[in-house]
């Protein structure tokens, strides 16, 4: 039978692992156009029919790029996941899960799809 310390111990090196493998918890930055891996965002998001769940401030690009941004956890928020065209608009945390970009074939252009996952929708 394990005794107090040797039970200390093990669960003293428990929490020095899960601690080095936790994400550290960071506060949102409000967004600005520009998307980053490893950041939280703040952001005021609308509703398009043909757009979809837009950020109101648009995304900065180079030139001769397009881009959109995909959220892929909508089913996740119920208030997101069947919006009518004119719903309200959302304030939302979101980041970045993974960026794509793929150059038009035949042009001198390049679209970039952002996989971005909302964290929270603040009310």
């Amino acid at each position: 039978m394990a005794t107090k310390r040797q039970l200390l111990i093990v669960l003293i090196g428990v929490l020095a692992v899960a601690s080095a493998v936790a994400r550290p918890v960071q506060a949102p930055v409000d967004f600005a156009g520009l998307i980053e891996k490893g950041k939280n965002y703040r952001a005021m998001i609308a509703y398009d029919k043909e757009e979809g769940w837009r950020t109101a401030v648009k995304l900065r690009l180079p030139y001769h790029h397009a881009a959109r941004i995909e959220w892929v956890n909508l089913k996740d928020f119920p208030v997101l996941d069947k919006p009518q065209d004119g719903a309200r608009r959302q304030r939302v945390i979101f980041d970045l899960v993974s960026r794509e970009v793929v150059k038009v074939l035949g042009q001198e252009r390049w679209n970039t799809t952002y996989r971005c996952r909302i964290v929270a929708v603040e009310r």
